[in-house]
């Protein structure tokens, strides 16, 4: 019978989970490690459902340094593991008040985005406006890439994994952490890192997270049923806060929208695109890819969490327990610099 003891463990089995269970098993051999999720691992939200695009950018110093570290990190790993990642370019499109702030939120290299507008005449240059071009990293398949950072440290490190078990309860007994499952059974560790996205606000650690100032928020992304070139970049529409990805080994686009629903359903079967939100995003297709706008018929909605900086928050007992939450819309692309983050708190 497996014992229900752990050196850690890590509820909520998406990217930062995986990451946290990767970087653990690397960083301290020999630690008896669980992840468990309350859904399939790597089926929530955050991660199934993300466009999963990790460009080095961030609207804010700490922001951007963390994209520049999570970027290294995911190359690293994909060297080593093969994940499923690819190269990608960026086409950032900016108002004339909008240029002059974006090189500072960008790292890498920049260059001027003229070739490749013109070489996909269907995404539109408003007049005076500017574009710049980046490379970003892109995964076609969030889950997938979750799932083999999980294999390797299972079979590596001897992870344990447990599906559809939920955690309802973190508090400290003495010098061990104690988790109440919701099917009665309780599990003991040394150190827990509680990283369920938008779930945090009411499971383990909640009352750290809601300390934190961290709301949920609403994301919706539209699909645009048009096949996109094999060579398309993404179209980032800043001033919009808004992107157009061309969805890997698909058929359509993705135009991921700013949502202004705030505290949403954390239940993402409950959620719906309302008829402003599919408003919204065909007139941004209007103004940037009007051959586009008619083909958005479809769509996804599901939610994060935010922080009131826009960084996420890690918060908890340090040296014990740690919340990794408020990804902010930037979970995936963050991730592995938030799995570090939560792991240093709980170690230090």
């Amino acid at each position: 019978m497996t014992s229900s003891r752990y050196d850690l463990v890590i509820v909520g089995g998406g990217i930062v989970g995986a990451c946290s269970a990767y970087m653990t098993a690397i960083s301290h051999p020999g630690w008896r490690i669980l992840v468990l999720d309350r859904q399939l691992i790597g089926d929530g939200n955050a991660t199934a459902y993300s466009a999963a695009l990790a460009p080095h950018f961030g609207r804010s110093p700490d922001q951007l340094e963390m994209s520049a570290r999570s970027l290294q990190l995911y190359r690293e790993w994909h060297q080593r593991l093969n994940l499923p990642l690819r190269d990608i370019d960026v086409v950032w499109i900016t108002s004339p008040e909008s240029a002059g702030r974006i090189p500072d939120m960008l790292g890498g290299e920049i260059l001027p985005a003229d070739e490749l507008l013109a070489a996909h005449p269907y995404v539109v240059l408003p007049p005076n406006w500017t574009a710049f071009r980046t490379r970003a990293l892109q995964s076609p398949d969030p889950s997938q890439l979750t799932a083999r950072l999980l294999h390797w440290t299972r079979k590596r490190a001897g992870l344990e994994v447990w599906d559809g078990v939920q955690a309802v309860d973190l508090h400290d007994e003495g010098e061990l952490c104690q988790l109440s499952l919701a099917d009665g059974r309780r599990l003991s560790a040394s150190k827990v890192i509680v990283a369920t996205g938008p779930w945090g606000l009411s499971g383990p650690g909640q009352e750290a997270v809601r300390a934190a100032g961290i709301r949920r928020k609403k994301i919706v992304a539209l699909h645009v049923q048009a096949p996109p070139p094999r060579d398309a970049p993404v179209f980032v529409f800043f001033d919009d806060e808004a992107f157009l990805l061309p969805w890997a080994d698909s058929s359509m686009w993705l135009l991921s929208i700013t949502s202004t629903e705030w505290d949403c359903d954390v239940d993402a079967s409950k959620l719906f695109i309302s008829s402003s939100e599919r408003a919204h995003g065909r007139a941004i297709l209007a103004g940037f890819a009007p051959s586009l706008r008619d083909a958005c018929v479809a769509g996804r909605v599901f939610s994060d969490t935010y922080s009131p900086t826009g960084v996420p928050c890690i918060s908890g007992l340090r040296g014990r327990w740690a919340t990794a939450n408020g990804g902010s819309g930037a979970g995936f692309r963050l991730a592995p610099e938030i799995a570090r983050a939560a792991l240093n708190w709980i170690t230090s």
